[in-house]
C-alpha cells in the first residue's frame, strides 16, 4: 500500500502507515509476551517437569506424579492453591 501511495496510485498514505506501525507494534508485543511466558515457565520449574515426563515415559502413575509436583511448584511459587472440582 505504501508503494502505491508513493507512485500516486492511492491516497490512503495515513492508513497504510498506521497499518505498518500497528503491525510492528503487534510483533513487538508478541515477542515480549513470549519472553514473559518463557521466563515464568523457567521460574516455576517447567524444565524439571519436562524432564520428569520424559523419564516417566508411558507410565501413567509417574506422569501423574510429575504433574502433581509441577502443580505444587506453581502453587508454592505464586502462593495459590487449586480448588477441587466436583
Amino acid at each position: 500500500a505504501r508503494g502505491r501511495v508513493k507512485r500516486g496510485e492511492a491516497t490512503n498514505g495515513g492508513v497504510a502507515l498506521a497499518g505498518v506501525i500497528l503491525g510492528v507494534f503487534a510483533v513487538v508485543v508478541g515477542l515480549v509476551f513470549i519472553a514473559v511466558w518463557i521466563s515464568l515457565l523457567r521460574e516455576v520449574g517447567a524444565q524439571n517437569y519436562f524432564d520428569c515426563l520424559q523419564q516417566a515415559g508411558q507410565d501413567r502413575a509417574k506422569v501423574q506424579e510429575c504433574a502433581d509436583k509441577f502443580r505444587q511448584s506453581v502453587e508454592d511459587r505464586f502462593s495459590v492453591t487449586e480448588k477441587p472440582t466436583g
